[in-house]
């Protein structure tokens, strides 16, 4: 749990977030260990799977105690289909969660990390003009709860660039419009 705090403080930092840490005791949440990082809550559940009324309970502790900031939960497994679905209907409140897993190293650090980040409206503005685009929904979809999303903090409605980086070709820069489900309404093939 140390190493996921310190990895969570790294992301946050790098939002240019406050990342003091405080212990949150509490009776409410029965397994679940909390902390603050500045102002967000983090809940480590140490269940071994989460089901979506624990997401509810969680979200309501956060929303009676004040946590307005955002709330990150991180869960020992990885979540079921019908988990995944309630947490991405939360994404638009600054709801992030992470598997213990996906935080035990800095997977920004590794040399085929492609970078994110999220676009300001004036960029958005010049890039829909340069692009001769009528409407951000024109772009290709980045889901909420995929693993760049999530650590830069992005939600659905922001524009996230992405900067990728070939061997044949250099760099490549590239847009991406965050989204609820990136893969709601398509059709695959069987």
């Amino acid at each position: 749990m140390e190493t996921a705090l310190v990895t969570l403080q790294t992301i946050l930092g790098r939002r240019k977030l406050d990342t003091t840490v405080e212990r949150v005791t509490t009776d409410d949440l029965d397994a679940a260990n909390l902390y603050t990082l500045g102002k967000r809550l983090v809940i480590f559940s140490q269940k071994e799977k989460i089901i979506a009324n624990d997401i509810g309970k969680y979200l309501k502790y956060a929303g009676d105690n004040g946590y307005t900031e955002g709330t990150i939960v991180v869960t020992l497994s990885k979540p079921s289909e019908n988990v995944l679905l309630a947490m991405k209907s939360h994404a638009k409140n600054n709801v992030q969660f992470f598997t213990m897993q996906e935080l035990q190293i800095d997977i920004t650090l590794h040399r085929s990390h492609m970078p994110h980040r999220i676009c300001t409206q004036e960029e958005v503005a010049k890039l829909l003009e340069k692009r001769k685009i009528v409407n951000p929904e024109q772009l290709p979809k980045i889901d909420s709860q995929d693993i760049q999303a999530r650590l830069i903090g992005a939600v659905p409605g922001d524009v996230v660039h992405v900067t990728r980086h070939s061997e044949t070709t250099g760099q490549a820069d590239m847009w991406r419009l965050c989204v609820t489900d990136a893969y709601a309404n398509v059709e695959t093939k069987q």
